[in-house]
């Protein structure tokens, strides 16, 4: 198939209007979540573990749903997909147990393990290769729409009329994306691979714009395209397994777990704070507390977008280690400024700067990798995002419940700056450690 010449072209919209009907009927109900389970009688813990069952659940199927989703259709998946997320609401909706509700969250979880992988791995496929960037990070604002309205109308039908009802029009939702799923009209590279085969060549690394293409792509000819991941550059492509022979190549894509490292962990303050920042409020008597969601969008719908075609011109790392220390600040004013005041330089300060941050590293894990093995990279890149946003509310959960809000959001600040050592650590440790864990094995 010949390469798409235009980033806004008719399948990337397509599949950015899947996105944005997944994101905003999952956003609708995520944060109410723990509210919820709170209101069913589960303790603060317990309704942190439910907030995060969707990342936890995901995890458990990570290790075979990139592997599933190289070899099979991915249109087909992502419209499964999506009919489990559509099924997994309206259980929500139908039970009043803590029970039932972790099983249908659950259920969710393992139709986003096989959603994340496949729309991240489908970008490089439907835009041009220079443009992955900017095409991971425009796909990235179907997030950032859906997480500034997604929230306030959930948060207002449950006051209004119920819980229950919020997670019904989430279902409505996810029914629209179901439909959308099943009309894609998806690329020929998109039907699948066999896995024991050869690969296919890799797409060409992001920053090979002329001049005339982009004015911020116009400097992408300075990046060394050869850098490894963590350094700006795509990661080296890991060899393919052999066929009918396992091994860890099989199930992974190597090269990308630094990243996953890295963004698993940045995504820690980001599951706890959007699982437990309505509580906090109640907690401090904040009125309107929501408005973080409205401010981190609205910082985030420049960032993102920008922060994509940041890292296709200069590289990762002269874009995320900045944008980490201004999110630590973000989480330093939630902590400190306990009024609207500190919520909304905690949403700007986040929306920038871990906003910017993630969807610079995101994109390094698709980035010059084989067609038959981006699920697998995006895949594995998902397993440390997994974690951080499933294990994140249950330690943010028992924080916040040992020694308040404050607390919680300085234990977020940690994490970020934790993140922000990792990512400057691991880059040197890969070029020095000769480990298949590193896809560079001598």
């Amino acid at each position: 198939m010949e390469e798409p010449k235009r980033l806004w072209n008719r399948r990337f919209v397509q599949l950015l209007l899947i996105e944005a009907m997944l994101q905003m009927g999952g956003f609708l109900t995520r944060p109410i979540i723990s509210n919820y389970a709170i209101e069913l009688g589960a303790a603060v813990p317990v309704a942190g573990f439910l907030a995060g069952m969707l990342a936890t659940a995901a995890l458990v199927i990570r290790p075979v749903s990139g592997a599933i989703s190289d070899k099979l259709s991915k249109k087909t998946l992502l419209t499964v997909s999506c009919g489990l997320f559509a099924a997994g609401a309206f259980g929500c909706a139908l039970v009043r147990s803590v029970f039932w509700m972790g099983v249908f969250l659950a259920l969710q979880g393992f139709a986003f393990a096989f959603k994340s992988a496949i729309i991240i791995s489908l970008v490089p496929l439907v835009v041009p290769k220079r443009y992955t960037g900017s095409g991971v990070g425009w796909m990235g604002l179907a997030y950032t729409v859906a997480i500034a309205l997604g929230p306030a109308i959930g948060s207002q039908v449950g006051a209004a009329v119920g819980y229950p009802a919020s997670f019904a029009l989430s279902g409505v939702m996810l029914a629209v994306a179901l439909v959308l799923a099943a009309l894609f009209k998806a690329p020929p590279e998109a039907a699948g691979h066999d896995l024991g085969g050869e690969p296919t060549a890799a797409p060409e690394a992001a920053g090979a714009a002329t001049a005339g293409d982009d004015p911020l792509l116009a400097g992408a000819e300075a990046v060394e395209v050869e850098e490894t991941a963590l350094e700006g550059g795509p990661a080296a492509p890991a060899p393919p397994a052999r066929r009918g022979r396992f091994s860890l190549r099989t199930i992974f894509y190597l090269p990308v777990i630094p990243l996953a490292v890295v963004g698993g962990t940045l995504m820690v303050s980001q599951g706890i704070t959007s699982s437990f920042i309505l509580l906090a409020g109640e907690m401090r008597g904040i009125e309107a507390v929501s408005l973080y969601f409205v401010f981190y969008s609205i910082a985030n719908l420049g960032a993102r977008p920008l922060a994509g075609r940041a890292s296709d011109a200069w590289g990762v790392r002269r874009v995320a280690p900045p944008m980490m220390v201004v999110a630590v600040l973000g989480m330093l004013a939630l902590a400190f400024v306990p009024s609207v005041a500190g919520v909304a330089a905690g949403g700007v300060c986040m929306g920038l700067g871990q906003g910017s941050a993630y969807a610079a590293i995101q994109a390094e894990s698709v980035r010059g990798v084989p067609a038959d093995q981006l699920g697998r990279s995006a895949n594995t890149y998902f397993i440390g995002p997994d974690l951080g946003m499933g294990l994140g509310p249950v330690f943010g959960g028992w924080v916040l419940q040992s020694w308040g809000p404050a607390a919680m959001f300085v234990f977020n600040a940690a994490t970020i700056l934790l993140a922000l050592a990792l990512f400057l650590a691991l880059g040197p440790l890969k070029r020095r450690v000769k480990s298949p864990l590193f896809g560079n094995e001598g």
